[in-house]
């Protein structure tokens, strides 16, 4: 059985379980008031949400929290889907799908008060998987097809597709017999910058698992959709630029102009790849060769044990240099992991500007809920967690520790976005 074989059936197994778990949970917190930790003036302000919920026969559902002083979420007016990740434009819900969901139509929602409406579907070739999309104005977007090597310019108001530019030509072979060849380099997250379009290139394979060495950067006229150039720092270790679904959050641009890229380093599973983040500088077109945060070289103090970090999963930019996200720590697992009871997952604050990187006093999570958003300077995380699955609220402002979850939900919230 190869690597990637084992995995995927962990990952069946773990989503059995995790359908079991569940069951049991939504029958234990039911509808009972006490379940809600934090109802208050604060709470009733904070909100809408989406989210992303996995429960029953590890079926996802999209719903909307209308604010976290509700108590407990409920699928009630949920819809299954099979949806991944999702990005917010104009009250319209753009759903991308999961690898293993057909990997060609993005759902498209409009929301009204608690309810998503169907609004129609972004029909990608059989396969292509989208993955990201970035929004320009109300009628021009730029989507990512993974598996298709492309990039579609699209108007998010009609759902129609106005141009393309095409990246297959840029991906990279490395001759091993070991490796499958790639026909794609797998376009993901992307970001604009000096006018430009940038295309992170995640230049991964066996099932997108695992990623060449390097991190690769496509960059676009979004006039002509000619490509410029393709940059690549391969020579520090890092690799695997961005991830599906992160344009915004781990590939943006701060304040000062300047473009961050987060490496996940193929999830840990390529030995001597680094994992962390790059950066090309407001003006320039090349990685700046005199910055890096490698995630390996800044240990964690845990429950007085150092611990290192292999990969941030989720992340969330903050501002003022500031991410929030959420840190894969291999000692947290067992042996064989457990996907469903390990909480191999902690919440971190990486300082861009000052390149540290520290925990936050919220409980440690497994793979199935580590997601994040901000809003009002607070950190929103849906936790599945030791102290009591829900969302959690922790203030950086105070640094008061989130111990209990503001909101409980019926299912597993795997991923959330505040809704503007």
């Amino acid at each position: 059985m190869t690597k990637q074989q084992w995995f995927s059936a962990v990952l069946l197994v773990a989503a059995a379980m995790l359908a079991t778990t569940l069951a049991c949970e939504d029958d234990d917190h039911g509808d009972d008031p006490t379940a809600d930790a934090g109802s208050n003036d604060e709470l009733a302000g904070m909100g809408p949400y989406a989210v992303i919920v996995t429960a029953g026969e590890s079926s996802r559902f999209l719903g909307i929290i209308p604010s976290l002083d509700i108590g407990t979420f409920t699928l009630d007016k949920a819809i299954e889907s099979e949806g991944f990740v999702f990005f917010v434009q104009n009250r319209r819900l753009f759903v991308m799908p999961g690898p293993a969901a057909g990997a060609e139509v993005a759902e498209v929602y409009d929301i009204q008060g608690d309810i998503l409406v169907p609004a129609g579907n972004i029909d990608a070739p059989p396969g292509a998987f989208p993955t990201d999309i970035l929004f320009v104005d109300a009628t021009t977007a730029y989507l990512t097809l993974m598996n298709l090597g492309r990039v579609w310019r699209i108007n998010p108001t009609t759902l129609e597709k106005t141009g393309e530019v095409d990246l297959s030509m840029y991906a990279i072979d490395d001759d091993d017999p070991e490796t499958p060849p790639d026909a794609t380099p797998e376009p993901t997250s992307m970001a604009i910058k000096d006018g430009k379009l940038y295309v992170v290139l995640s230049q991964s394979y066996n099932n997108m698992m695992m990623a060449r060495d390097g991190v690769h950067v496509a960059v676009i006229d979004p006039v002509t959709l000619t490509v410029e150039k393709v940059i690549a720092e391969t020579n520090r270790g890092f690799a695997y630029g961005g991830r599906m679904g992160s344009t915004g959050t781990s590939t943006f641009v701060d304040e000062r102009g300047d473009l961050y890229i987060s490496a996940i380093a193929s999830w840990g599973w390529v030995p001597g790849q680094k994992a962390g983040f790059l950066r090309i500088r407001a003006g320039e077109t090349e990685f700046d060769p005199t910055w890096e945060i490698d995630l390996s070289q800044h240990p964690l103090v845990l429950d007085g044990e150092s611990a290192t970090g292999s990969y941030i999963n989720f992340s969330v930019y903050a501002g003022n240099g500031i991410v929030y996200g959420s840190l894969h720590i291999p000692a947290l697992e067992s042996d064989p992991v457990d996907w469903v009871n390990d909480r191999m997952m902690r919440m971190v604050k990486v300082d861009l500007y000052n390149r540290t990187v520290e925990p936050l006093p919220v409980p440690a999570t497994s793979m199935y809920a580590n997601a994040l958003t901000v809003e009002g300077g607070k950190l929103v995380v849906p936790l599945f967690t030791d102290a009591g699955d829900g969302i959690y609220v922790y203030d950086p402002a105070t640094g008061v520790p989130a111990t209990q979850p503001v909101m409980v939900s019926h299912g597993s919230i795997g991923y959330i976005g505040k809704i503007e």
